[in-house]
């Protein structure tokens, strides 16, 4: 580079070891913010997991299968009011006495296969009872957790 005056040549390098000397001190500043930031990302804990690593720590938890298998110690407390309806009306024709008498006596019976025979004997051809509705499976399903 060519300087017009001598003396512009020296004041420049008077500053060059400035601006380097004041870049060096810079430094360790970033250096000390670089690793207040990897503290913080330490502290955040952040970990690097698997759904499958966070499924396998909640083993202990039940899922939804346990929980729509959950014995059931009565049959009237089990039956939401939707299902009370459905069944009502796509099991006993509608008719509520026969739906309520009915679960007071399932609910007296001692084991599945009793259910079970019960259900054939009086509601199966009573109520022309489709064996594969959703209705049927969903009332079935109940009376196993009942005895099961």
């Amino acid at each position: 580079e060519k300087f017009e005056t001598e003396e512009e040549k020296e004041n420049i390098e008077q500053q060059t070891p400035n601006i380097v000397s004041r870049t060096k001190e810079e430094k360790p500043a970033t250096d000390k913010l670089n690793e207040q930031v990897e503290k913080e990302i330490k502290s955040l804990n952040v970990e690097n997991v698997s759904v499958n690593e966070k499924m396998a720590e909640k083993q202990g938890e039940k899922s939804l299968a346990d929980t729509l298998n959950k014995p059931v110690s009565n049959l009237n407390v089990a039956i939401g009011i939707n299902e009370k309806f459905l069944y009502q009306n796509e099991l006993f024709g509608g008719n509520t006495e026969a739906y309520v008498d009915s679960l007071e006596k399932l609910n007296t019976l001692q084991n599945i296969e009793d259910a079970k025979n019960y259900v054939s004997e009086n509601f199966t051809e009573r109520y022309q009872w489709d064996m594969q509705s959703e209705a049927v499976k969903s009332f079935m399903h109940l009376l196993e957790r009942r005895y099961n």
